[in-house]
């Protein structure tokens, strides 16, 4: 029996959708790099919160198709891979982000200071410039993706009596 979650069809609706995601998470990691201001450390988050309405939106579209997710656990399930690719795309793209605008990134010849007016302590060998630009791309993204694609699964769909058990494998 084969799985619906993995043909082709949906495969490219999650590189769609969380590709879509990362791209605007990713564009918030290129204006904090590009910035390079520890103050302006909040707009990574900001990327987070873009990234959750990507998801939100591929949900939402998901309850209005009647035919392949009939059931509020498999649009949750589809939700849920949708998240996991733009955290996957997000973290790649933010790294390669790293690499061009962070000197000596990952080489040992960093700068002590690539964040202006950064705490001395949070940006030896920019760890603490790292922390804040992959800490939202794994957690924050996986977190909000995962958490609203449960909330609109349950409370957007709008017959939820006839629901029947999803296909695990």
């Amino acid at each position: 029996m084969a799985n619906p979650f993995f043909d082709r069809r949906h495969i490219s609706e999650y590189l769609l959708y969380g590709g879509l995601a990362a791209v605007l998470y990713s564009l918030t990691v290129w204006y904090y790099l590009w910035k390079a201001e520890y103050e302006s450390s909040w707009i990574a988050y900001l990327g987070s919160g873009l990234f959750m309405l990507v998801i939100m939106w591929y949900n939402i579209r998901l309850t209005q198709r009647r035919s392949d997710y009939k059931s509020a656990v498999k649009m949750m399930f589809a939700g849920h891979l949708a998240a996991i690719t733009g955290v996957m795309l997000s973290v790649i793209i933010s790294m390669l982000l790293c690499y061009s605008y962070i000197p000596g990134f990952m080489s040992g010849d960093s700068q002590d200071a690539f964040l202006d007016n950064a705490p001395a302590g949070l940006n030896v060998n920019n760890s603490g410039t790292l922390l804040m630009i992959f800490l939202p791309a794994t957690i924050g993204n996986l977190g909000a993706g995962a958490f609203i694609s449960l909330v609109i699964s349950y409370v957007i769909k709008p017959d939820q009596t006839k629901d029947k058990p999803a296909p695990i494998v």
